[in-house]
């Protein structure tokens, strides 16, 4: 009874909390929960009302306000509501004809919200907020004025922000640069479907002695005093113009021309459309149709070249008119394969679905990723690997909840899962909506929990309208609900939630066949038998091949030891990392610091096989984790500091398996390890303790690999392989497995047959 009552009141607490939340508006709760209880109320949409949001409610730019007088003109019983942030609207620029039809609207306001849930017609040309979803009916036009052309580095972070926007826009409306230019850029490229048409911003004017230099956001001349240096030995003898995005108004106000400096907005149309010459280091920028006739120079380094936008072939259709047809269609042609991959994350999952990405049939499927919107540079990197052929959706913002509704979603996620969720047709209204808040009207023929370790993501897909949803076990679940790391259970509490969430699924995918056994008798309960299934993972081997061969990086030989440089990208610092002496006796292991990989029993097993190796006998530990410290000091109790290397995580890891005497991997539990894989790829000898995911890679190929999962079985391998000379290897056909694999994840994930 204690129990019950004490649980009642952290519940009552909890709820408390989040009700101040709301009235305090903590991180926009309150505006998100009173936009998801309008957009819930499904009211009818009005035709003659029309939201408009320019530059975020910050600016208005020429498209957005050609638009609103296109409509003004076109529709007697309009009735437009214009976002601003600060509440100085943008009357200037109307008459007072067109005023009469205009009202101005604070951002995030009631009035805000209902605006945008009820007009018919939403236009846009930057982003609208995260928590907007776009109803059913809607028409969302997007120009796109704010963002394209005002990056030219790597994508940012606001431009996946603008992302969401785009997924939810159903009409590009594009100053004369092709759709698919934007869509590639912000990896979205041919995953929904869109009306799009190019639009010109009116007849060529005759030009006056004016120039101008047109900054991107993410331009090199931040750095003020270098944009001040580009003035003075460019432009100092013109009459000129320093344009900037309205967001950086302010942060050239530093320089010496700042009485110079105006925002890209309606304001300077006729200073756009009238300069003779044109400066950016954006080739979108130069090639609005605004600076027609001009001059245009491209920006390289401070250096500039004369830029040719080639032939200008723009519609004859110069109106920006909502109205007037002339749209085309850009159909979806391809299946559609969305997938959460964990992170991206130094792991093994990773590193599959970087493989899959490379080895996917692009022909057929698109492969979108969906993700957080920050990462930490390990996860950069990983992404960085991912072909760039598929795309990726960022999440951005919170999830769309009414206050009643945050205690359901964190039940599914923090509580007891699905099972606490007394209502639990509220729980997947919940995660389908968020599954729409972050993807848009893109259709999901394939949602893929590529991770299985992740409560949120699993009901995202689970409760998505995909027409096959599977999720994916990379390891021996029950194993790791056990695994402890500094006296703590990691998984224990957390994955029962996502087994959960199995039943929502039409397949749960182990990566190995002995592994799918045990994931099958251990999680029975929470599945039917025949929805587990077997797909084995994919190699990059055209990559493992190459980067076996060829470091990448500068050797070096000092001091008897044999040296790598490598450049941390983040500090830039160069730093020398061991790598194997050819003329000394080397063993390698792979794979995560934490203990189902156990290297304290690899590390003990080394020491006392050193005695029976040559004195230079050395073993390469590659790779990082929370258990590096422990090891560390277990290798200097033993004296081992020469013999055993821990290198950390290295960009090239097949250099060391081909440059080794053998790999070894004394794991606890695995799923399927890729490094086996790898080894097999590489013909490289191998010593693996007989678990069950070693078992699934080697037990029919190369089975004399294995060995019993002691400290005194791989201590006596290690030393009867040196003495032998014999070491275990295959010319196992590592190019029909991953034909193979791959045909198995296209019929069991895609298809949804058994296999």
């Amino acid at each position: 009874m204690f129990l019950k009552t004490n649980s009642i009141k952290k519940r009552i607490n909890k709820l408390k909390k989040i009700e101040d939340n709301y009235h305090n508006n903590v991180n926009g709760s309150k505006v998100v929960a009173d936009y998801t209880s309008l957009f819930k109320e499904n009211m009818n949409l009005n035709e003659n009302y029309f939201f408009v949001e320019s530059y975020a409610g910050r600016a208005l730019s020429i498209s957005i306000f050609k638009l609103v007088q296109d409509i003004i003109s076109q529709r007697s019983k309009a009735k437009i509501f214009i976002s601003n942030t600060n509440f100085t609207d943008f009357k200037n620029f109307f008459s007072q004809k067109e005023l009469e039809k205009i009202i101005f609207v604070k951002k995030n306001s009631l009035q805000y919200l209902r605006a945008l849930v009820i007009s018919k017609t939403i236009l846009t040309d930057y982003y609208l907020p995260t928590y907007f979803m776009a109803r059913k009916e809607q028409t969302v036009i997007n120009t796109g004025e704010g963002f394209v052309g005002f990056w030219i580095n790597d994508i940012s972070q606001t431009e996946k922000i603008i992302q969401h926007t785009l997924l939810h826009s159903n009409r590009l409306l594009f100053d004369g640069i092709k759709p698919e230019i934007i869509m590639e850029r912000l990896r979205i490229e041919e995953i929904k479907e869109y009306s799009y048409k190019k639009y010109s911003y009116g007849e060529k004017r005759e030009k006056e002695e004016l120039s101008l230099i047109v900054l991107p956001r993410d331009s090199s001349f931040r750095l003020v005093s270098k944009l001040d240096e580009f003035v003075l030995k460019y432009l100092i003898n013109d009459n000129f113009y320093i344009i900037t995005h309205p967001e950086d108004i302010k942060h050239y106000q530093e320089s010496k021309f700042k009485n110079s400096i105006r925002s890209f907005d309606v304001g300077v149309e006729n200073i756009a459309s009238l300069a003779e010459k044109v400066y950016s280091e954006s080739d979108l920028i130069l090639n609005k149709t605004i600076f027609s006739g001009a001059n245009r120079f491209k920006i390289n380094n401070t250096d500039v070249v004369t830029y040719d936008p080639g032939e200008e072939n723009y519609s004859s259709d110069l109106s920006l008119s909502v109205f007037s047809g002339n749209w085309q269609k850009m159909s979806l042609t391809k299946k559609n394969i969305v997938i959460y991959a964990g992170g991206f994350a130094n792991n093994g999952v990773t590193a599959s679905a970087i493989n899959l990405s490379q080895n996917i049939d692009y022909s057929k499927y698109n492969l979108i990723f969906l993700d957080k919107l920050n990462y930490n540079l390990e996860s950069s990197q990983n992404l960085a690997k991912v072909s760039q052929k598929s795309n990726v959706i960022f999440r951005s913002g919170q999830m769309n909840l009414e206050v009643s509704e945050q205690i359901i979603a964190s039940q599914v996620q923090a509580g007891k899962g699905i099972v606490e969720v007394a209502r639990k047709k509220y729980a997947e209204l919940i995660f389908l909506r968020e599954s729409k808040r972050i993807m848009g009207d893109v259709t999901i023929d394939s949602a893929v929990d590529f991770s299985g370790y992740v409560v949120f993501w699993s009901a995202v897909l689970g409760f998505s309208t995909a027409n096959k949803k599977s999720i994916f076990q990379h390891n021996d679940l029950k194993a790791e609900t056990e695994k402890v790391i500094n006296g703590e259970f990691k998984h224990k509490y957390k994955l029962p939630r996502v087994f959960q969430l199995y039943k929502y699924y039409d397949s749960i995918i182990s990566v190995g066949k002995k592994t799918l056994e045990l994931n099958r008798i251990n999680l029975k309960k929470y599945a039917a038998f025949d929805k587990f299934k077997y797909v084995p993972n994919s190699l990059n081997l055209e990559e493992i091949r190459s980067k076996a061969d060829e470091l990448g990086v500068t050797l070096v030989h000092h001091e008897a030891k044999y040296y790598a440089l490598r450049v941390d990208e983040e500090t830039m610092l160069v730093e020398k990392v061991r790598i194997p002496n050819p003329e000394e006796y080397t063993l390698v292991s792979i794979g995560r610091m934490s203990p189902e990989k156990d290297q304290k029993k690899l590390i003990n097993a080394f020491s006392r096989a050193s005695n029976f190796l040559p004195q230079t006998a050395k073993l390469f530990i590659l790779g990082d984790g929370i258990l590096r410290q422990e090891l560390e000091h277990q290798i200097k109790n033993l004296g081992l500091e020469n013999k055993i290397i821990l290198t950390g995580q290295v960009q090239n890891p097949f250099y060391f398996l081909r440059h080794s005497n053998g790999f070894i991997l004394t794991s606890n539990h695995e799923g399927q390890p890729m490094v086996l894989l790898e080894c097999l790829a590489l013909n490289v000898p191998i010593i693996a303790t007989d678990i069950a995911g070693n078992r699934s890679v080697l037990g029919e190929v190369l089975p004399e690999a294995l060995v019993d999962n002691n400290e005194e079985a791989i201590v006596e391998k290690i030393i009867a392989q040196f003495q032998s000379g014999v070491s275990e290897t295959s010319k196992y056909d590592i190019a029909n497995y991953n034909k193979i694999a791959l045909e198995k994840f296209y019929d069991c994930v895609v298809r949804g047959e058994s296999v």
